[in-house]
């Protein structure tokens, strides 16, 4: 009992001395996916660039905006006060340099993720702009 008490309060020291900034300060984008009836759901999520490619991933195979974006990847997103539609591409084979960008700009917060998923289920999204794009933002405004 006094270990479960020690690494309870070990967590909490870990979680907010470091991670719990991290995930206050960290950059999101809002992803919007739309449901079988078309209905559009919102989440919130981490944003790498890499190479000039935005880019977010699933650290969760089976999460219902996952499942949505599978089954039609082309979404939008808010990043920075800018709407825009997107294609989403999972890119198997990029999911390390996806996780070292990850790493590198969400530090802590990052680490504490890889330590409660499994990070062999990580999948990488690049979100490639669609033709859209100008269309969408100007319906938007």
């Amino acid at each position: 009992m006094v270990v479960l008490k020690w690494a309870a309060a070990l967590g909490f020291v870990y979680v907010v001395g470091g991670v719990g900034t991290s995930f206050l300060s960290a950059e999101t984008v809002e992803l919007e996916t739309h449901d079988p009836r078309g209905g559009a759901l919102q989440t919130s999520l981490w944003v790498v660039d890499v190479n000039g490619d935005t880019w977010i991933r699933a650290t969760d195979p089976e999460a219902l905006w996952f499942t949505r974006l599978r089954a039609a990847p082309d979404v939008r997103i808010l990043r920075d006060g800018v709407r825009s539609a997107r294609r989403a591409v999972i890119a198997s084979g990029f999911e390390d340099r996806v996780e070292e960008a990850m790493r590198e700009k969400y530090g802590r917060a990052d680490e504490l993720l890889a330590w409660l998923r499994d990070p062999d289920d990580f999948v990488a999204i690049r979100l490639d702009a669609t033709g859209e794009l100008d269309a969408w933002d100007r319906d938007a405004s």
